[in-house]
């Protein structure tokens, strides 16, 4: 997994962006390709349990 600079503008640490990345209750995986969006609405807990926002882009190997 890589974190881009765009997800750091709010000051959360790697470990909670990866936590909630590791424990979504939601993802959204209506990407619409045909529209050029790759990247999809994500929601998951901090490591303080704190919900997260996230757009993610999977990568053409799943990652």
């Amino acid at each position: 997994m890589w974190i881009i600079g765009s997800a750091r503008r709010h000051e959360i640490p790697d470990d909670d962006i990866r936590h909630a990345v590791a424990h979504l209750v939601f993802m959204d995986n209506d990407a619409d390709a045909e529209a050029g969006i790759d990247a999809v609405l994500a929601l998951g807990p901090d490591r303080a349990g704190l919900p997260l926002e996230m757009a993610l882009v999977v990568g053409d190997d799943g990652g």
